[in-house]
Formats: C-alpha cells, sequence, structure tokens
C-alpha cells in the first residue's frame, strides 16, 4: 500500500487509535543531502550513500506542496505537471494509448526538469542544502516509499500520536472532567474537540429566539435539550507535514445544536522547530521523546486550567452579546453580502441561509449560528474548520 488512509470526519476514539498505531508502525523520516534526489518517471529517488539505500518514492499530494515551498517552486504549475506525468490506464487503443503516453512523459520530465534544476545548486537561490523527508515505508518489499512531505531539516517531528497521549495527560493533571465530541483525521492534520460537560454557561440572552436548524433530522447528535448552555471546551490540532503548529484553541459547544464556537484568542501553539538535524535516518529515543512530552503536557494542563474555567466562558461569551443581538433589517441581503466577503462557494451560501432560516434568529447572532450550523454540514474536515473560524467574522459583519 503507498497511498496514505482515508479521510476521517467526525470519527470515534477507536477510530483516531486505529488510524494513530497504523501510521506510527508505517512511519520512516530521513535528511538527505539535496544533491541525492533526483526524478524518474514521476517519482522521487534518493540515491543511496553510506547513511540510507537508494530509495524510490511516489509523490503524494500534500508532498507536492511542501515541495513547491522548499524548493520556491510554483506551485499550480507543479501539481499540474506531476498530475498529468503519472502514467495513463490502458484503454486499449493502441493509437489513443500511445498518444496519452507520450503526453505525459513530456509532462513527467517538465516535473522531473524543475526539481533536478534546483537541487542541483544547494545553497544558491535559496535552494536547500538539506532537506527531511516524511514518508510511509512500503507494506512489500521492492514497491516505492510513500513520500508525505519535504520539510526543513530543523522541523522537529511532533506525531499525533504522540500530541494526543501529552494532551490527554496535560487534561489529567489538570483535574476537569472532559469528553471527547468529534475527531476529524486527513493525510494533512489531525482535529480533535473536547467538551467539559460540567463547565457551562446559561446564555438566554446570547441565544435569545433560537432554535435548533437540525430539528427532524436523523443525527444523535442533534437531540440535545433545547437549553440555552453553552459548554466549556476546546480542539487540540496538529500536523504532521508542515501544515501547522500543534495548537489548543478554545472552542465552545451551543447544546441546542451543537454547533462549534471558536473563539481565536489565547490559542495555545507548539511550533515544529528544533536544532539541524543529521544526515539519515531519523530515530529518536525514548528519553527524548518523554523529556518533549513532559514539556507539552505541562503546559496544555496549564491551558486547560484557563480554557475550562467558568468565567472565561463567560467573558468570551460576553465580549460578542451587544453584536449579537443586533436585529436584521434585510436578513437576505445581509447575508448575500457575507457570503460574498466571505468567498462561500454557492452550496456554503445555500447552507448558511437554510440554518439560518430554520433557526429563527433574525440577528447577527442568528448569522453567527447558521455558519457553524453549515460547518457540520461540510464533508471535508479542512473546509469545516475554516467555516468554523469565519464564525465570529460573519457575525461582525453582519452586525456591521
Amino acid at each position: 500500500m503507498t497511498t496514505t488512509p482515508t479521510i476521517i470526519r467526525n470519527g470515534t476514539v477507536q477510530d483516531l487509535q486505529a488510524r494513530m498505531m497504523a501510521e506510527k508502525a508505517r512511519r520512516a523520516d530521513f535528511v538527505v543531502t539535496a544533491d541525492r534526489i533526483t526524478v524518474e518517471g514521476n517519482r522521487l529517488v534518493i540515491i543511496g550513500d553510506e547513511h540510507t539505500d537508494t530509495m524510490t518514492m511516489v509523490v503524494g499530494p500534500d508532498a507536492i506542496e511542501t515541495m513547491a515551498d522548499r524548493f520556491s517552486l510554483p506551485l499550480p504549475f507543479l501539481r499540474e505537471a506531476h498530475r498529468r506525468g503519472e502514467t495513463p490506464t490502458p484503454t486499449g487503443d493502441l493509437i489513443a494509448d500511445l498518444d496519452a503516453e507520450g503526453k505525459s512523459t513530456v509532462y513527467a520530465e517538465a516535473f522531473a526538469a524543475m526539481i533536478r534544476a534546483r537541487v542541483a545548486t544547494p545553497g544558491k537561490n535559496s535552494a536547500p542544502t538539506k532537506v527531511l523527508l516524511r514518508t510511509w515505508k512500503p507494506e512489500q518489499a521492492g514497491d516505492p516509499f510513500y513520500l508525505r512531505a519535504v520539510l526543513s531539516d530543523r522541523y522537529s517531528i511532533l506525531d499525533n500520536l504522540e500530541t494526543f497521549m501529552a494532551t490527554a495527560k496535560g487534561i489529567e493533571q489538570a483535574g476537569v472532567e472532559t469528553k471527547i465530541v468529534g475527531i476529524d483525521y486527513t493525510d494533512k492534520r489531525m482535529r480533535v474537540r473536547f467538551v467539559a460537560p460540567g463547565v457551562k454557561y446559561v446564555a438566554e440572552e446570547f441565544l435569545k429566539g433560537y432554535r435548533n436548524p437540525f430539528a427532524g433530522r436523523r443525527d444523535p447528535r442533534h437531540t440535545a435539550p433545547a437549553e440555552p448552555l453553552i459548554f466549556a471546551g476546546f480542539e487540540l490540532a496538529n500536523s504532521e507535514i508542515g501544515g501547522g503548529a500543534m495548537t489548543l484553541t478554545p472552542r465552545f459547544e451551543i447544546q441546542i445544536c451543537t454547533n462549534g464556537l471558536r473563539v481565536n484568542f489565547d490559542v495555545f501553539r507548539s511550533i515544529h522547530l528544533g536544532g539541524r538535524q543529521d544526515v539519515g535516518e531519523i530515530s529518536e529515543s525514548v528519553a527524548t521523546q518523554m523529556k518533549r512530552l513532559e514539556v507539552i503536557t505541562s503546559q496544555v494542563a496549564d491551558t486547560v486550567v484557563k480554557f475550562l474555567d467558568p468565567e472565561f466562558v463567560k467573558a468570551a461569551v460576553e465580549s460578542l452579546q451587544a453584536k449579537a443581538n443586533k436585529s436584521l433589517e434585510d436578513p437576505k441581503s445581509t447575508l448575500e453580502q457575507v457570503a460574498k466577503e466571505l468567498r462561500f462557494t454557492e452550496q456554503e451560501e445555500n447552507d448558511v441561509f437554510a440554518m439560518f432560516m430554520s433557526g429563527g434568529q433574525n440577528t447577527a447572532g442568528g448569522v453567527l449560528q447558521a455558519v457553524t450550523a453549515a460547518a457540520q454540514l461540510a464533508a471535508d474536515p479542512e473546509r469545516a474548520a475554516e467555516l468554523e473560524d469565519l464564525g465570529i467574522r460573519a457575525l461582525e459583519l453582519a452586525a456591521r
């Protein structure tokens, strides 16, 4: 198997555990000098030396993105050249197959030429002298590796399993009961959403007139009592391939609809940055891993105590109260303007409008709820998180 696993959207702890353990067994990370990198037939080849054997690597879509960044190459062209350079599937039509193969060869060579040009003179024109390659091992001898990302040799590896375990220990040290209410997992990022059922704020004014827009749907997440409660919580996010730091973001949950209210201030961040690493396969000692996890665990414990403080929730909600209460004279026009400024797709705009009408709150706060409710409908975890992030921005635009 040379491809990465499927996306998890609103998964369970069991889904998360199975995914992380499977990935742990497949990881292989190498620091190589740039002059050992070449390309053959749309695949990356690492020329062996005294540190590692020669390796052939299938290039994943996220690796294309990180490669463009690391080698200062135009991403759209690099991505398109690689996509079109893949060996076409035979159709049985000899002439058509020969034509397709000829075209794919041209694109594969264009992809290779760009990479070769950048690694030919390491250290010049911003070309790196060393890079970190994050890969999946081949499942069978003779198969290629799967290239996940091309990163700086100063990238500090903090994998999802380590991050999750450190967070769980930090929550335990904080002494506040939490539960996991949602897990999203892609090749690029892990997101785990926690809620503290015992830490709640009665938001009668903030949620006045609001009703569950999901009423009548066959979804166990949307059967909560219609009480104006907001529960404290936070989201853990981490990327193993350069998609961002490990973060803990305050995220409250509205009981009526299970919408997430993300407040992007006081966010805890642990960046993936360390000292330069030596050439060869990376293999950290258990002692080194434990020392790093101890630091993160302590930081998480302090952050969790802060985020799950009832006064923190109260202050955050009350800071939005005045804007949320603003009535809308022309809701349709307001929603259209919000959709335009936030660049919603046509489907997203329709979802937001439907959630607004079902929610029954003809206020700027109703727009916030509509956007975060629409986030629950998004199939793509990354886009769902983006929509939740846009909730407060939508509130501000609607109130303006």
